[in-house]
């Protein structure tokens, strides 16, 4: 007889002996199987480390970081993580979770380890805020340039709200500051903290005194109460001025450009912003207007940094091309994206689309004649051909039909319906303006059979000044 302990560490199952007699020259073998039904699990150490942002927006995605340890090995198996509304699960080893969760409010994070074969189960609780607010992708102040900033309370109560600004490198950027409304003395400050009554409106602006050095970068708006916000950026020299509306989902972005010529050569712009407290960078490919790869990079952002440049500069093969910019985050990463389009002396810019797109969607305003021109910009963003419809309405809601030109190949029509087939990532831009002094004014709808997205870019020409719906 003899006697076999097992360690501590050993996981139930069965495990095969081999026993061998001998006396002299004689042996005889044998085996036997030894089963361990060891029903105590080992006990593991769960802890939950940064969570950030701190506080995340609406429809932000936030990051938290934990680990599962144990002092007889190494744990395996799965970790969920929930804060009530939003889930995650991962592999132990991954240590990162990200959430993205669209109601706001305080969140009890439950984060569980379920256990394996060898060691118990575990879980912990953590605390996370879901606040309103998002990022304005760029913001420009100083040597003629001045931003503006309105921020809506959209609630019954009155709410505190946080407009946070950075600069290229991440660091805080600290801008002169006054209010229009004439509540607030003026300021100089990278942060301004004020309380916006119920349904009301807060203005503040940052020119900058004359003389002033040209500063660049992005801002935060975050607050408890339901608050939304845009910006106006003006170049005083020229006149000319773009909103920028505050993005709240930071996912994937699609940004169509045209680098071609329409009265003088277009060029297109990129601001992008990384919203998160650590280094990433952006992966991007960029396709020519019939869908075809022409370029691909990777743009490297500081921990709340941010950079804008003109896309031909930066990735040469898009000069005197029309096509799409596709935007991924990194892993746990956010971004804000913009596109801003320069026509001579005037600019406007260029909504970001995601890249799910839509089987319809609707263009608020068109203006054709009377010295406007409308230019639409139609992608499909389906993994197949995608059949497009635009249709033209006028304000009655009848089909309004218009002199469209095909920009691409130079084909004309009168119709108050286009539909076209378009490949895969494929874009089609058409124009439509009047020789005559009438105005035609109407809406457009766009639909497919799969999806697609677009946008409709208006231009008055005695003015040259632009703007997109």
């Amino acid at each position: 007889t003899f006697q076999v302990t097992t360690a501590p560490t050993v996981a139930s199952g069965t495990y095969s002996f081999g026993v061998t007699g001998t006396s002299g020259a004689i042996s005889h073998p044998a085996t036997f199987t030894l089963a361990v039904s060891g029903s105590t699990l080992l006990p593991v150490t769960l802890t939950i480390g940064s969570i950030g942002p701190e506080p995340s927006h609406v429809a932000q995605p936030y990051t938290l970081n934990f680990s599962v340890t144990a002092a007889g090995g190494t744990p395996t198996g799965q970790v969920t993580v929930s804060d009530g509304s939003s889930n995650c699960s991962v592999p132990v080893a991954t240590g990162t979770c990200v959430l993205d969760d669209v109601i706001p409010g305080s969140k009890t994070i439950t984060v569980t380890y379920a256990g394996d074969s060898k060691f118990a189960g575990a879980s912990q609780t953590a605390t996370h805020t879901v606040d309103y607010g998002g990022s304005l992708a760029d913001l420009v102040s100083g040597s003629g340039w001045e931003t503006t900033f309105t921020l809506v309370n959209l609630g019954a109560t009155a709410t505190p709200v946080s407009l946070n600004l950075f600069g290229d490198s991440g660091a805080a950027l600290d801008l002169p500051f006054t209010f229009p409304q004439g509540a607030n003395l003026p300021l100089h400050a990278s942060t301004v903290n004020q309380s916006i009554a119920a349904n009301s409106l807060l203005l503040l602006d940052t020119s900058g005194p004359l003389g002033q050095a040209l500063s660049v970068g992005w801002a935060d708006v975050s607050a408890t109460g339901n608050v939304n916000a845009y910006e106006i950026f003006r170049y005083g020299p020229s006149g000319q001025e773009a909103v920028v509306p505050m993005a709240t989902a930071p996912g994937p972005a699609v940004l169509l450009f045209d680098n071609t010529s329409l009265v003088n050569t277009l060029g297109t712009g990129v601001a992008l912003a990384n919203l998160g407290p650590q280094p990433a960078t952006v992966p991007i490919t960029i396709n020519d207007d019939t869908g075809t790869q022409i370029a691909s990079g990777s743009i490297p952002l500081a921990a709340h940094g941010h950079t804008a440049f003109t896309l031909a500069n930066q990735y040469p093969a898009t000069a005197g091309k029309r096509g799409t910019v596709q935007f991924v985050p990194p892993p746990s990463g956010q971004m804000s994206v913009l596109g801003i389009r320069a026509n001579g002396s005037s600019f406007t810019t260029i909504p970001v689309m995601p890249p799910a797109g839509a089987l319809r969607g609707s263009m608020a305003h068109i203006a054709a004649g009377g010295g406007w021109r409308s230019i639409f910009y139609v992608v499909n963003l389906a993994p197949q051909t995608s059949n497009v419809t635009l249709s033209f309405f006028d304000d009655s809601g009848n089909p309004l039909t218009l002199p469209l030109t095909f920009l691409q190949t130079g084909a004309t029509i009168t119709s108050a319906t286009v539909t076209q087939a378009l490949g895969v990532g494929a874009t089609l831009v058409i124009e439509t303006q009047g020789t005559g002094a009438q105005v035609s004014l109407g809406s457009a709808q766009l639909t497919s059979d799969h999806v697609s997205s677009g946008f409709s870019l208006l231009r008055y020409d005695p003015s040259g000044q632009e703007a997109t719906a």
